[in-house]
C-alpha cells in the first residue's frame, strides 16, 4: 500500500499556548489525523514534541508523522540509508505531504518492542557517553565508572560500531539517547531509533 493511499487526513489548525513535549494538542491539533487513521485500524502509540507514532495490530510496521520540523531525525534517516548496521531501524518509506499549505513527513518504520528494565536505562546512558565522547577510546570513556561498559557493547562489535557511526556523524546535534530511544526486535537485537535532537530549537531546549 502506498502512503498516498493510506494517509489522506485533513490537518487541523495549529493551536496557541505553551508547548509541552507529551501533550500533542498543545502544538498541533491531531484529532482529524487520529480519526482518519482509526478508520483504517491505526491508533496512536506515542506522541512527542516533533512527531506522533501510530500502530496497527495487523501490520509489522508503524507510522511516524512529524508535525514539527525535526532536522535531527531527518539527519539520522539520511545517515542510516547510506550506512547499514543491524542496530539501525528499517525505514521502508518516507513521504512529504502538504495539506492546507502545511508540510508533514510520514515514515514507515519496522515495528519494535520497548525496553523496560533499569538495566536498559544504564545501557542508554552508556550509549550516550560513547556517542558524545567519540572518538575517545572505550576504556577512557568509562574511566572511573564503577560498572564500566555494558556487556552487550563489549560482546557485540556491530553495536559498538553503530554508536561510533553516530558519534562520527553527530555534527551540531544534541545526543538524545535514553531508554525510550532504544528498542528491540523480536530476536533481541537492540535498535537505536532516534539518537539526535536539534540543539538550536530554543522552545524544545527549554523543556529539557
Amino acid at each position: 500500500m502506498k502512503l498516498e493511499e493510506l494517509y489522506r487526513p485533513k490537518i487541523g489548525k495549529k493551536l496557541s499556548g505553551a508547548i509541552t513535549p507529551h501533550v500533542q494538542q498543545d502544538f498541533v491539533h491531531m484529532g482529524s489525523i487520529e480519526k482518519d487513521l482509526a478508520k483504517l485500524g491505526w491508533y496512536m502509540l506515542d506522541s512527542g514534541y516533533f512527531s506522533t507514532v501510530f500502530t496497527n495490530a495487523n501490520k509489522n510496521f508503524v507510522l511516524k508523522i512529524t508535525h514539527n520540523p525535526d532536522p535531527g531525525y531527518d539527519h539520522y534517516v539520511n545517515l542510516i540509508h547510506s550506512i547499514k548496521n543491524k542496530h539501525f531501524p528499517i525505514i521502508s518509506d518516507r513521504k512529504e505531504i502538504v495539506v492546507d499549505k502545511l508540510k508533514y513527513t510520514v515514515y514507515l518504520i519496522e515495528k519494535l518492542k520497548k525496553l523496560w528494565g533499569a538495566e536498559d536505562d544504564e545501557l542508554a546512558s552508556a550509549c550516550k557517553l560513547i556517542v558524545a565522547r567519540y572518538p575517545m577510546p572505550l576504556d577512557r570513556v568509562f574511566l572511573g565508572r564503577k560498572n564500566g561498559a555494558p556487556k552487550i557493547i563489549i560482546d557485540d562489535p556491530s553495536f559498538l560500531k553503530a554508536l561510533q557511526i553516530l558519534g562520527a556523524n553527530k555534527k551540531r546535534y544534541r545526543i538524545d539517547l535514553h531508554r525510550q530511544n532504544l528498542m528491540q526486535r523480536a530476536d533481541g537485537t537492540i535498535v537505536i531509533t532516534d539518537p539526535y535532537s536539534f540543539q538550536n530549537n530554543s522552545s524544545y531546549q527549554a523543556l529539557l
